[in-house]
């Protein structure tokens, strides 16, 4: 009966390294996919030099004029602006489609692109003649497009970011910030965009005067040309984050103070362990504390009884007592999934060091089985 059980271990242990192996292999396929996948989307995410020749130059002598725009309306006719905010990523031409759906994976080329485009709504005027206009752009990890616009809802950001410029071909606008919100994609309020009559621009500045996760008061009136910056939530399916600017033709000088109202955005969606918030849980790292704990059992049965692997398993084990530690303060499997997470990378590089220690006490192993063949062949000759 014992030698049964035995045999049932050793065939589960054989079962249970080939899963392992396998899961390993897809692992590594699947995170080297998606490292070449990354660097493909962010190395084109932000203005390349040959783009940056045709960004205006801030030059008081051409009276607010912007002629290198028309050069770049020869690239893409579409063109209707460069949006700069001072010290942030947001430094890009602003295009105009036909529809709001044209540049969401189309860059100024014409090229298709996951990254897309900086877009003017398609409703709204391209001259910026409009009361209300909203832009919009993807929210990339690497902080290019408008990734920065999901900054403003921290304070000190929001404080040391609140100027830009927005240039057109023939005049130039100062931008200034002065509201941050987050909002659903589908708010009445915040994407009625267009020329608004004075009753809607009321409910408008109300609307995001009572809202606003972080707000500055330096006195928008419902005279003011309004700009909005959209961009997607990463941690909300729904969720966008957007920043309010007021748009000052050249040469206006706004008068009186601004003051500074913050307010602490709260939603049920997201956890925090250890002081990390957390919106959403990783597939691939769920995978990879399988592997890794697949890889210690498979070690331990292998070797529970010789001392000289000991040092081998007590690595493995501190490993994998790593990887749930990280797994269980990273993640929270009642919120949504996604495939990968920030975390991700050290848990593949926690799998790898798991299976080194395996294949190094199997080689330490199989040193050991011909040490002994050879003392045995060496006593048979003698």
């Amino acid at each position: 009966m014992l030698n049964i059980f035995v045999k049932l271990i050793r065939i589960l242990n054989k079962i249970i390294a080939i899963i392992a192996i396998l899961l390993a292999l897809i692992l590594f396929s699947y995170g080297g996919y998606s490292l070449w996948e990354t660097y493909e989307i962010y190395k084109g995410s932000f203005v390349s030099e040959d783009l940056m020749r045709y960004k205006p130059k801030d030059d008081a002598k051409l009276g607010g004029a912007n002629p290198t725009l028309y050069d770049l309306k020869n690239i893409n006719e579409d063109t209707v602006a460069w949006l700069t905010i001072d010290d942030t990523n947001i430094d890009y031409p602003v295009l105009q489609g036909e529809d709001d759906m044209e540049y969401v994976d189309k860059d100024i080329y014409g090229n298709v692109s996951v990254y897309g485009a900086i877009f003017l709504a398609s409703g709204n005027d391209r001259e910026f003649n409009d009361s209300y206009s909203i832009m919009f752009g993807h929210h990339m990890d690497n902080d290019s497009m408008f990734g920065d616009v999901a900054k403003y809802q921290n304070e000190e950001f929001f404080d040391s970011h609140r100027d830009g410029t927005l240039f057109l071909p023939e005049s130039t606008y100062n931008v200034e910030v002065f509201a941050s919100l987050h909002v659903d994609a589908y708010d009445a309020i915040a994407y009625s965009y267009g020329d608004r009559d004075e009753s809607d621009m009321d409910t408008l500045l109300n609307y995001v005067r009572d809202n606003a996760v972080i707000y500055r008061d330096i006195g928008v009136t419902k005279n003011d040309k309004i700009l909005a910056l959209s961009t997607c939530d990463n941690h909300h399916l729904y969720g966008r984050s957007l920043v309010y600017c007021r748009l000052t033709a050249r040469g206006f000088i706004s008068q009186g103070e601004s003051k500074t109202e913050t307010r602490v955005y709260k939603s049920e969606s997201y956890t925090v362990r250890r002081g990390i918030k957390r919106y959403s849980w990783a597939i691939v790292n769920l995978i990879c504390l399988i592997v890794s704990l697949c890889g210690g059992l498979d070690l331990v049965l292998k070797f529970e009884n010789r001392k000289e692997y000991y040092i081998g398993i007590i690595i493995e084990l501190l490993l994998n007592i790593m990887l749930v530690y990280i797994f269980i303060i990273t993640e929270d499997m009642k919120l949504n999934s996604v495939w990968v997470d920030k975390w991700t990378f050290p848990m593949i590089i926690g799998v790898v060091l798991v299976f080194i220690v395996n294949i190094m006490v199997g080689k330490k192993k199989r040193k050991q089985i011909e040490k002994n063949n050879n003392e045995v062949k060496d006593n048979v000759n003698d």
